[in-house]
């Protein structure tokens, strides 16, 4: 009785390595396609919005909390590995940043109104992009050369804060 159970198993490990339990090639190619899709997207987006960005810099909060939103709409589970992990490293990174953009505040008066009260308010935030910079830069460049390898347009340099 031992042995039949062993072969049944056996036999289901055998179908399960032989069908694959990853993703098809048609799956891959449909979702690396799709996600070209959404990249020209959110770059025609993020160029039509740098008029907005460049004529108040606190609209980058706001932008960052669009961005981060299309970002994480953007379908990937059915990417290859290595794309979807950096693309997954990549939003970490930018969720990083959205949150200390929030932490800090975009209103203007508030942020003045922080800043009056504690001198060094402006000058611990400058410290802490600054500190996130060589993180940032090194999974945007990861990013980059894997979408290279796949022929997918470069996200719009959302990582060069």
């Amino acid at each position: 009785m031992n042995t039949r159970i062993l072969l049944s198993s056996l036999a289901a490990i055998v179908m399960v390595g032989l069908c694959g339990c990853g993703n098809s090639q048609a799956d891959e190619a449909a979702a690396l396609e799709a996600f070209k899709k959404d990249a020209r997207s959110l770059n025609e987006w993020g160029r039509a919005m740098e008029h907005e960005t460049r004529a108040n810099p606190l609209a980058l909060v706001n932008r960052m909390k669009e961005t981060m939103s299309k970002l994480r709409a953007m379908q990937n589970d059915k990417l290859p590995v290595d794309l979807k992990e950096a693309f997954a490293a990549f939003v970490e990174q930018l969720g990083k940043m959205q949150a200390l953009l929030a932490e800090m505040g975009n209103d203007p008066e508030e942020i003045a109104k922080k800043a009056a009260a504690d001198p060094q308010f402006m000058q611990r935030y400058a410290e802490k992009f600054k500190a996130m910079k060589p993180e940032t830069r090194r999974v945007s460049a990861q990013l980059d050369a894997v979408l290279t390898s796949y022929k997918v347009e470069k996200l719009g340099g959302m990582g060069s804060f």
